[in-house]
């Protein structure tokens, strides 16, 4: 089984954003999050669930999830990954798995749910 047929079997897609700033009219900035790609074909993965490790001698928090996608997106750490279902991750690491980026693993953060 294919990278791409694997996740597409998981009949999950996500949107991700990023963050982009803008003058607010009033001489501050203003953070937006603006989409760069939808209905992108994901599979999502547990971890063993939040886990504080040390990385580099420096404590930090290993990731919830792994979120999987195979094609050529230009993701970027601390893009967002937002699910139909309303959950929200932050993509703290990316893994890819062959050239130009056609399958790529996320680690992933969760952020919180929308609307909850």
């Amino acid at each position: 089984m294919s990278y791409a047929s694997m996740i597409a079997k998981a009949g999950t897609t996500v949107t991700v954003k990023r963050r982009t700033s803008a003058d607010d009219g009033y001489g501050g900035q203003v953070t937006t999050w603006t989409i760069l790609y939808r209905s992108v074909p994901a599979r999502f993965e547990s971890t063993a669930g939040r886990v504080l490790g040390t990385v580099y001698d420096k404590a930090t928090a290993l990731p919830d999830y792994f979120v999987h996608i195979a094609g050529p997106y230009a993701i970027q750490e601390d893009d967002r990954i937002y699910f139909d279902n309303g959950r929200e991750f932050g993509v703290k690491k990316i893994h890819s798995f062959a050239e130009q980026g056609y399958q790529l693993k996320l680690d992933v953060t969760e952020i919180g749910r929308n609307g909850a």
